[in-house]
């Protein structure tokens, strides 16, 4: 062999032996470091444990990502829900509108009866304006309700269609006596 052979081999074997000895990469990414880095990436099984860490990485974000749309089709249910809710209570409450408001009407009318009967005139009008009064804070209430965009309790809805029941009762009552004072 030729001096220039054997230096040409040993400087070889140390690049080889270097290459060996150089600390592996680190971070198991196969773009940085040299070809022999890469070699041992491969061989020593850095870049399977890279890959098996991507992968498991990877579903741990699939996982908070499945996690994250069960919650927004909760949120989507509880929201249709809170609407439909919304929906009936509002249509409810404009069957009550429309029933005080039957009732005012009726009202109206009785107030005209009551202001040409000449005896008990004044208790009659008294009991009418309390009436009357009454009805128009119960419309207060339920336009309250209905601008609301909360969805009222049923201790709250049947409050009010308790209320709407005993102005209608009390008409009644004083529909009846009105009747019998101007036969």
């Amino acid at each position: 062999m030729t001096l220039r052979t054997l230096s040409a081999g040993l400087i070889a074997a140390s690049f080889l032996l270097g290459g060996c000895a150089h600390q592996p990469n680190t971070d198991n990414n196969p773009r940085k470091g040299g070809f022999f880095e890469g070699l041992y990436g491969v061989y020593g099984g850095d870049y399977e444990a890279r890959k098996v860490g991507k992968e498991r990485e990877l579903g741990e974000v699939n996982a908070e990502t499945a996690e994250v749309e069960a919650g927004n089709r909760e949120l989507e249910m509880t929201k249709a829900e809170r609407t439909a809710a919304l929906k009936i209570q509002r249509a409810e409450l404009n069957k009550l509108r429309k029933q005080l408001d039957k009732a005012s009407n009726n009202l109206s009318a009785l107030k005209q009866k009551v202001g040409v009967q000449e005896s008990s005139k004044q208790e009659l009008q008294d009991k009418v304006a309390e009436l009357e009064y009454a009805m128009n804070n119960l419309k207060v209430k339920l336009g309250r309700a209905e601008v609301g965009s909360e969805v009222m309790s049923a201790a709250d809805m049947a409050s009010l269609e308790n209320q709407r029941d005993s102005l209608l009762d009390e008409y009644q009552l004083l529909q009846e006596r009105a009747d019998l004072q101007l036969q």
